[in-house]
């Protein structure tokens, strides 16, 4: 097997920058003044209620000021190759050889987390990602397994 690589995202931006650059605007004693706690703990229950709208309710979540849509996209690969594939890691390691997931339970289609930003009014769109967490990818798995389905390529 190969040697992980380096991570795709090398200087992203986490929650402590996040609350660092909120609060360095907001004087002490006003009432937009939050701790580190409790920021952390207000974007928590918005993060989750994001991720629950999208996987459970299967909707298309539109983001504020003009930031674009998140939702799960389904599409089917046209042609089934390696480079369409994705590697299933258990059954390659049981095998000792790489070996790729099918997608038989869902008819060959693939599911993923998808962030519309088309009509986004950033004009540096294109320099943001958003990734969801393993957590969030691990329920999105869980759901499809269960019967869930989404919409496919919904623009």
């Amino acid at each position: 097997m190969k040697q992980r690589g380096k991570n795709k995202l090398q200087n992203c931006h986490r929650m402590t920058d996040m609350y660092r650059e909120y609060i360095k605007d907001i004087p002490k004693g006003s009432p937009y003044y939050v701790t580190s706690k409790e920021y952390l703990e207000i974007t928590g229950v918005f993060y989750k209620e994001l991720s629950r709208q999208v996987i459970e309710e299967s909707a298309t979540v539109v983001l504020p000021y003009k930031m674009g849509r998140v939702a799960v996209s389904k599409s089917k690969p046209k042609v089934l190759c390696p480079a369409t594939l994705s590697i299933d890691w258990e059954m390659s390691k049981l095998y000792h050889k790489q070996i790729r997931h099918i997608n038989d339970h869902t008819q060959g289609y693939k599911y993923r987390f998808m962030w519309y930003k088309h009509n986004c009014s950033n004009m540096c769109k294109d320099l943001y990602r958003l990734v969801f967490s393993r957590t969030n990818k691990r329920t999105l798995a869980k759901e499809i397994k269960s019967g869930r389905d989404y919409f496919q390529n919904i623009i």
